[in-house]
């Protein structure tokens, strides 16, 4: 959805803001994203632009940034940019604005935030609105990491302060556009967040009341089985008696048959009056077998394990838009660790050294299709989108490989598998 840099921009209340100036943010030399600063009377002078009662700030992100990421960069930002006094107040606030952000952010992205003295800081994200910030001190924090004393750089403060008229720029800032699609994911965030939070709500002690009461029930049933059980006796060679255990036990004493062990070996060497000679065989003693009562308690603990899990209130069933949002969610987690743990492969830096390419500095990217079990092991991983180099495409392939195992999935999530794409982009250097 294309959306040019406009020398004026109306706010919903019919205001005008015009375009005080726009710039470029890089970070490390990789441009991130196109900002633009629309106030109600232009000013190059910070402290003017700060007392304006009217304002907007735009983001046009050129690369992709983790939630976490961005949470990091505008965190490291705003301290960096105002006194420690001033935000240190504020950082439940910082943290408020940091959470509306519930997936990542892409290239083509546009942030809007939108600033009006008595109404707060009203957050956009491609048109679709993430939440108003009540709080006024924070549109104040977030201007001045663009016009603070640490900027992204100084030539970023300069376009900023002051409009100059920039073709390349603004066209790149019309081009660069977000799918339409896109729209329907960041509705979503705030579905999944909703769920994350019910899950946070739900009681582990009530989760564990039944079970536990139950598991109490057939203790007793079993102690009281116990007692009531008949003994039974069980004569030895010397027509001792002997009192066994129960059957419910199925064991002999374990004293008892020692006992008539070493009788036993005292006949044979020492034979007597009425006592069988030594070729004459002695009764063995049968274990008694183990009735339906013994088999029932020696599986008491998987009945009660079966129990428990029955006992456990199982969470409603997901909508169609509420499976989508959880499954988005847990692709967009595997995606984060994936690129967070890519470095550039040290054979294609040789390679730089031993003949040049046309390729230097081209932005190239490797797509794969992988397909995870629900326990977070990598089941398959398969090439769709080649980088054009080879080296590039077995690191990106191996680095997929390595990240695993993969977080579980969510416990709401009915899926045993799923298969989404991964890109991973490189540099060529």
């Amino acid at each position: 959805m294309a959306m040019a840099l406009e020398p004026t921009t109306t706010l919903k209340d019919g205001q005008v803001l015009q375009l005080n100036g726009v710039a470029q943010a890089e970070r490390l030399r990789v441009p991130m994203y196109i900002a633009a600063l629309y106030v109600s009377v232009p000013s190059s002078q910070p402290k003017e632009l700060e007392a304006v009662g009217a304002a907007q700030m735009q983001f046009r992100f050129l690369q992709r940034l983790s939630a976490r990421q961005w949470s990091w960069y505008i965190t490291e930002q705003i301290t960096i940019n105002s006194p420690e006094s001033l935000w240190k107040e504020k950082v439940p606030v910082i943290q408020a604005f940091a959470n509306l952000f519930q997936g990542a952010l892409r290239p083509g992205d546009l942030l809007k935030l939108t600033y009006k003295t008595g109404e707060g800081m009203r957050v956009t994200l491609d048109d679709v609105e993430l939440g108003v910030i009540k709080d006024e001190t924070i549109f104040p924090l977030l201007l001045h990491t663009w016009i603070g004393p640490r900027p992204p750089s100084e030539r970023f403060k300069g376009g900023i302060l002051s409009y100059q008229k920039n073709p390349e720029l603004e066209d790149k800032f019309s081009k660069i556009v977000f799918a339409p699609e896109r729209q329907g994911v960041i509705r979503r965030w705030a579905l999944r967040a909703q769920l994350a939070a019910q899950d946070q709500q739900k009681s582990p002690s009530e989760t564990r009341a039944a079970p536990g009461e139950r598991t109490k029930d057939l203790q007793a049933q079993d102690r009281t089985g116990r007692e009531k059980a008949p003994k039974a006796s069980t004569q030895t060679t010397e027509g001792q008696s002997v009192t066994a255990k129960s059957s419910n036990q199925g064991t002999i004493n374990k004293s008892v048959k020692k006992e008539t062990t070493k009788q036993v070996a005292q006949a044979k060497k020492q034979p007597s009056k009425g006592q069988p000679s030594e070729g004459t065989k002695l009764k063995k003693v049968k274990r008694p077998e183990p009735t339906s009562t013994t088999a029932k308690v020696d599986k008491k603990g998987e009945h009660t394990k079966k129990v428990a899990e029955q006992s456990k209130p199982r969470p409603p069933a997901l909508t169609p838009e509420q499976r989508l949002a959880l499954l988005e969610g847990y692709q967009e987690s595997v995606i984060d660790l994936v690129l967070e743990k890519k470095s550039y492969p040290y054979q294609a830096m040789k390679r730089r050294y031993k003949r040049r390419s046309a390729l230097d500095n081209k932005h190239v990217t490797a797509v794969f299709r992988v397909t995870i079990r629900r326990d977070g092991q990598l089941k398959s991983v398969e090439l769709v989108t080649s980088s054009g180099e080879k080296i590039l495409d077995r690191a990106a392939e191996r680095l997929i490989r390595d990240t695993q195992p993969y977080p579980p999935f969510p416990s709401r999530l009915p899926d045993d598998t799923v298969t989404f794409e991964i890109s991973v982009p490189y540099t060529i250097r």
